[in-house]
């Protein structure tokens, strides 16, 4: 199989002639989309019926390092229920596995409670892909949430330790 390199120059030098110049047109590709996995449960106001907007970055630090900006702003109508997230992490990549941390500041408001949050998170996360549209994932997190004054009813306090596996479809 031929490198994309020399498949190029073949394709710029077919048809050049001694007096022509060479042209060589390439085409710009959008990069693969990067899967990110966020292993910080949400509020149990936040649901299937919340509409959310997200912003999300990720910036390279160098040698495998990645900075990790996230924020969200949701709104659940059923309820009368709306809240926020911000996050900031770093994330290291070892080949085998990904390490992230994470810490985010939240809150929610509405007619069934408020509050504000503080979401301490590592993950470990291995990906691989399956085939050309499908990647794999296996994920164990741990997650500690800690409710600034009285929880709303239904939150609390807590750590998590979650496993989580799955796979996309491009």
């Amino acid at each position: 199989m031929r490198s994309a390199g020399s498949l190029l120059l073949l394709a710029a030098t077919a048809h050049a002639r001694a007096d022509d110049g060479v042209a060589v047109h390439a085409e710009a590709r959008e990069p693969a989309p990067t899967l990110v996995l966020d292993p910080t449960l949400t509020s149990r106001f936040e649901s299937v019926h919340a509409a959310e907007q997200t912003a999300h970055a990720i910036l390279p630090v160098g040698h495998g390092v990645d900075a990790i900006l996230d924020s969200a702003a949701w709104a659940n109508d059923d309820i009368s229920q709306h809240g926020w997230r911000a996050a900031a992490g770093l994330t290291r990549d070892f080949g085998v596995a990904r390490l992230t941390a994470t810490a985010s500041y939240g809150g929610l408001d509405g007619r069934l409670g408020d509050g504000r949050y503080v979401d301490l998170t590592l993950a470990l996360t291995h990906t691989f892909r399956l085939s050309r549209w499908m990647t794999a994932w296996i994920s164990l997190s741990v997650s500690v949430r800690n409710w600034q004054g009285t929880p709303p009813p239904g939150e609390s306090n807590g750590a998590t330790v979650m496993l989580g596996v799955g796979t996309t479809f491009r």
